[in-house]
């Protein structure tokens, strides 16, 4: 682990109260932790204060913390949530910048991404770059349909194993996983279809790990 994450690095002195990463490593008094905000800055900090219910730090340096992470993105039709979450270190590591969740015709409806299922995700999604030493976490957006997605964004090519056509892994193409149901045949007949190079058929999950794997291999 590369650094710790706390919304106060920066500030001079720090107090942190979640105690769970620091026990595991089994820091002590005068050990110098690295803390990110992820602001692009890596601050080295003294811990000068270790107590059963906190740890005190004093700011030592700062220095520049950027990845030159290549651009990738793609579209994911709305899934399960736990499914989300179960997916989201894996895409995180594997440096994809952004993920649109998109409601598609046969997508659950039922499935909301507010709040408190916003601030879960990020949660995740830190804990995920404090492991892998990303300087940033992947963004995501949410759209309501496959054209809001368009409008935004440009042109779709939708994943479908039934299409002839393989995907080429261009990423600058904005690839469309659609939901365990498929694509509806409107979806279908309005947008390009690309197929992925593999006789199995992949739950929506997962071929998005195969997708950015293959675009980030391709870079």
């Amino acid at each position: 682990m590369l650094f710790y994450y706390d919304e106060n690095a920066g500030n001079e002195q720090i107090i942190i109260k979640e105690l769970s990463h620091f026990k595991a490593r089994r820091q002590k008094i005068n050990d110098i932790v690295n803390i990110s905000k992820l602001d692009g800055f890596l601050y080295s900090y003294k811990i000068i204060n270790f107590e059963k219910r906190q740890i005190i730090l004093q700011l030592l340096s700062k220095k520049d913390f950027v990845n030159n992470n290549a651009f990738t993105h793609l579209a994911l039709a709305m899934i399960e949530l736990d499914s989300l979450y179960e997916i989201l270190p894996y895409l995180n590591e594997l440096g994809l910048s952004k993920l649109y969740l998109v409601y598609c015709d046969y997508s659950q409806k039922n499935i909301k991404f507010d709040e408190k299922q916003q601030n879960k995700a990020k949660r995740i999604l830190i804990n995920s770059s404090m492991q892998c030493a990303r300087a940033d976490i992947l963004e995501i957006e949410v759209f309501k349909d496959l054209k809001s997605l368009k409008d935004a964004k440009g042109e779709l090519c939708l994943i479908d194993f039934s299409a002839n056509e393989l995907c080429e892994f261009d990423n600058k193409k904005l690839y469309v996983i659609g939901p365990e149901g498929g694509f509806s045949k409107k979806e279908l007949s309005e947008y390009k279809l690309k197929a992925l190079n593999t006789k199995l058929i992949l739950k929506a999950k997962n071929a998005a790990l195969y997708l950015n794997s293959n675009i980030q291999s391709r870079l």
